[in-house]
């Protein structure tokens, strides 16, 4: 009679091979090779979808452009003038457009 961790070895070496057999470790070939093969490839053939713009980003597209606009033609007395400047302008589009 043979001892219950022999039993224990056989069955698993046994299951090892059945799944040997059924490719279920990766050898021979592979279950994705018995799956439909597409007939569009959308890496090779994709068409670029172009996301709809919802209104709100248009329109803080709109401000940052009127800012840039303003920030190239305005003249700052020093540096520390100009970024509090620019700090305040972003300020206040993001004080605009977090409440809508």
């Amino acid at each position: 009679m043979k001892s219950k961790k022999k039993k224990l070895l056989e069955s698993l070496v046994n299951r090892r091979a059945k799944l040997l057999e059924n490719h279920v470790l990766g050898l021979g070939v592979l279950p994705s090779s018995k799956l439909m093969k597409m007939k569009w490839n959308p890496v090779t053939q994709a068409t670029p979808l172009r996301e709809q713009e919802s209104p709100m980003e248009n329109d803080i597209i709109s401000e940052l452009k009127n800012i840039l606009a303003t920030w190239e033609t305005k003249e700052y007395p020093s540096d520390k003038a100009r970024w509090q400047e620019y700090y305040k302008d972003i300020q206040n589009v993001v004080n605009k457009f977090a409440g809508a």
